[in-house]
């Protein structure tokens, strides 16, 4: 049994599962893959790693911009959604976001009641998921306020790349989308 003295605390952050700095080129995991993947850690799957920074963001960046106007996260994405896309529908909303059925309704009554989100004039059954739903022009003015913030934070998040990095990256990612929306198997939401 080790001696007591020699064990690390949990805290230590040479503990932690998951990297915090990047390889270093030579060192990258996805050079040499393989054969089906073999030398890929489960820190290493892109999937997770796309995961993590996906939540990181959303919690370090996003959040901070949309909580001082009293918004969820999902209520933000649904008003930047429907201020892109105006008159989509409950299905469109779902295929955008990705979000589920059922969060997109709570989110959308919740709107609804604020007086931020209405359904399109003229639908004939507002609280049907088949009626397009529309931005007030309370909605379209919190949009417009929270608008400079959110692409403020988002720029911030972008100069951690040089602008020929920055380019790389977008293209990579536009291209890894294409590419996962374009994938057969079970459908998506």
């Amino acid at each position: 049994m080790p001696h007591a003295s020699r064990r690390r605390p949990l805290s230590d952050s040479s503990v932690t599962p998951f990297p915090r700095r990047a390889a270093a080129p030579q060192n990258n995991p996805w050079r040499g893959l393989g054969p089906r993947g073999g030398t890929l850690g489960i820190e290493d799957f892109p999937s997770l790693m796309l995961t993590r920074l996906g939540a990181i963001a959303k919690w370090k960046i996003t959040k901070q911009y949309v909580e001082p106007f009293g918004l969820s996260l999902p209520e933000w994405l649904l008003i930047a959604v429907l201020a892109r896309y105006p008159s989509f529908t409950h299905r469109q909303i779902r295929e955008r976001t990705l979000m589920d059925k059922g969060q997109i309704s709570t989110t959308l009554r919740v709107l609804r009641a604020r007086g931020l989100v209405a359904a399109q004039p003229g639908a004939r059954r507002p609280a049907r998921t088949g009626a397009a739903m529309v931005l007030t022009p309370k909605g379209r003015a919190l949009y417009r306020r929270i608008l400079p913030a959110a692409r403020e934070a988002q720029m911030r998040l972008l100069t951690f790349f040089a602008e020929e990095e920055r380019v790389q990256l977008h293209a990579l990612l536009r291209k890894m989308l294409t590419a996962l929306e374009g994938m057969e198997g079970s459908s998506i939401g």
